[in-house]
């Protein structure tokens, strides 16, 4: 709080650290959606001068995944911080707990059940060059159903709360919706 009184601009480290939290659910989740086989190919570096294409193609997806929702959260605090005036730090904390409260929203409603709308929110949530080599059904079949609605949920809390911020309401999560399911892939 002092230190943003004195000009300085904070970050908490819920922010900061997503990226870490990021690249360690993609690595489980690879290890969950590949089989073995695939896995150890794919994803093991027994000899870091021969490392995998796949392997660095996957690293790729996911940095540029991190860099894109640091984008989105840095943009959504910097927003709601020029609409409320209230200190990052203090925002970081109001973003989390939309996000997750949504997450749990979701997780309660029968939304995950529409398959349409699963797929391609899986689709979009899981990285293109893990379902090049593991299709969406076959991911379906490997991965626990609970670390699935796990990411479906978390995929479209964090771009509603991104998008619209904190002060948003029923009918334009409803519209979210309406245009998440009308639009293409």
């Amino acid at each position: 709080m002092i230190l943003e009184q004195k000009g300085v601009v904070l970050y908490k480290d819920a922010s900061t650290n997503k990226g870490g939290v990021t690249s360690s659910s993609c690595e489980v989740f690879a290890a969950l959606a590949l089989s073995d086989d695939q896995f150890s190919r794919l994803m093991a570096v027994p000899d870091v001068k021969n490392i995998p294409t796949f392997y660095k193609e996957y690293v790729q997806t996911v940095i540029e995944r991190i860099e894109a929702d640091a984008t989105r959260e840095f943009e959504c605090i910097h927003r709601e911080h020029l609409r409320t005036g209230l200190p990052r730090y203090i925002l970081t904390d109001h973003v989390s707990n939309n996000i997750n409260h949504l997450v749990k929203k979701i997780n309660d409603s029968t939304l995950y059940n529409d398959v349409k709308l699963r797929n391609k929110v899986l689709r979009r949530a899981i990285s293109p060059r893990l379902l090049e080599e593991q299709p969406l059904e076959n991911v379906l079949e490997r991965v626990p159903e609970a670390y699935l609605r796990a990411i479906f949920a978390t995929h479209i809390a964090s771009r509603y709360v991104y998008g619209n911020g904190t002060a948003s309401n029923e009918f334009s999560f409803y519209n979210f919706m309406n245009n998440l399911q009308l639009a293409e892939h």
